[in-house]
């Protein structure tokens, strides 16, 4: 059951419980986290929950922590500190290797690298739902930042977003382009509120938006991946950009995605990012 709300009090270290937990499941998996990123962790968790967005998330990373160990452990795992987990435990590493990863710059992705969270459409609900990803730009990418769920032949919906050419593209369902427009920033957003209400953000901005109707089916068990796109068995189309942050989770509005980026944006600046 989800967590009462009296619990997510800062402890009295100071430290919120769901980035203590966090800390927890770090330390289990290996890995180990500094004090000034656990201050900056439980300083976001306390922004989410400050805003009221914290069912907003099936799963969220930071993308942070010592090592590349704790960089692959997501922050949240469910709409609620306590609930049912969505994913794996710990992003499953394709090729990363640990010069792949630093504090300050994130996981470099590129040919052959990708995390799997092991959470597919099927695992949570899929007609409405947002995707997002900070990304560390180089200036020299072609692709950045896809997190993705395809089928073979493209016969089933997706979620996507890509960075490519100067170009941001996200995707809602079978081959339904969101947007298609220049980018500079680093926050990319795109949300899906009913079958005619898709728009990006870039930024905590509106980008685009689109009303044309468009509609969702269920997917068998294809996992969004992170720096690269999932094809049926095959991942493909590798980013070879930086990436800090992703999350896959319920719609959001207007004002909702602005408080979600207020609070990436302080711990991006924390972390020196």
């Amino acid at each position: 059951m989800p967590m009462n709300a009296r619990l997510l009090r800062p402890l009295a270290s100071g430290v919120h419980p769901e980035a203590a937990a966090w800390r927890s499941a770090v330390v289990a998996n290996g890995g180990s986290v500094s004090a000034s990123t656990m201050k900056a962790v439980s300083t976001f968790c306390a922004a989410i929950d400050s805003a009221g967005i914290r069912d907003r998330f099936y799963r969220l990373s930071l993308v942070c922590g010592d090592n590349l160990t704790a960089a692959r452990v997501p922050l949240y795992r469910s709409t609620a500190f306590g609930g049912t987990p969505l994913g794996n435990a710990i992003d499953a590493n394709n090729s990363f290797s640990t010069g792949d990863y630093s504090i300050t710059g994130g996981i470099k992705c590129g040919t052959s690298r990708s995390l799997d969270t092991g959470l597919s459409p099927d695992s949570a609900a899929y007609a409405t739902g947002h995707v997002s990803v900070w990304i560390q730009r180089t200036g020299t990418s072609t692709r950045a930042g896809l997190v993705s769920t395809w089928n073979t032949g493209f016969a089933q919906p997706a979620l996507w977003i890509e960075y490519a050419s100067s170009t941001s593209l996200g995707w809602f369902s079978y081959y339904r382009e969101q947007a298609n427009q220049a980018v500079s920033g680093n926050h990319l957003l795109v949300t899906r509120r009913s079958t005619t209400d898709q728009a990006w953000y870039e930024d905590g901005s509106l980008g685009a938006a689109d009303t044309v109707s468009t509609t969702t089916t269920a997917t068998s068990s294809i996992p969004w991946h992170i720096g690269a796109r999932r094809v049926g068995t095959t991942i493909q189309a590798f980013s070879n950009e930086n990436i800090t942050h992703y999350s896959i989770g319920a719609s959001m509005t207007a004002s909702q995605i602005t408080a979600f980026y207020s609070a990436l944006q302080t711990f991006m600046t924390a972390l020196g990012r």
